[in-house]
């Protein structure tokens, strides 16, 4: 049960950019316990989730920001702007500039 509660934890905070080595620092958690407990919790690899978080937080700040598409890559944790276009047009079709003309569920 403590592990499932770290696991989770570990979750909410992978989206922000903390690389997955200082989280399992953080909460104590081996790199293989940690893998067997998300495998089990969830169905797609930490870092896929991570990414869909990154996007999703970033969705909702084109929506509702009129932060500068570098402003928002950076606090989304995306180490370039060119970086966070790239992925952001796979992961939705569309570029960030798009997306903020005509916002669509992701």
């Amino acid at each position: 049960m403590r592990i499932a509660f770290f696991v989770n934890s570990i979750a909410g905070e992978l989206g922000s950019g903390v690389p997955l080595d200082d989280l399992l620092k953080k909460y104590g958690i081996s790199r293989r316990t940690f893998y067997r407990e998300w495998e089990y919790h969830f169905s797609v690899s930490p870092t896929r989730y991570r990414l869909q978080e990154q996007i999703r937080r970033a969705c909702q700040m084109l929506q509702n920001t009129a932060m500068s598409h570098g402003e928002i890559a950076a606090l989304c944790g995306f180490k370039t702007v060119n970086y966070f276009y790239q992925k952001f047009k796979q992961e939705t079709g569309v570029s960030p500039g798009e997306y903020r003309q005509t916002p669509k569920m992701f």
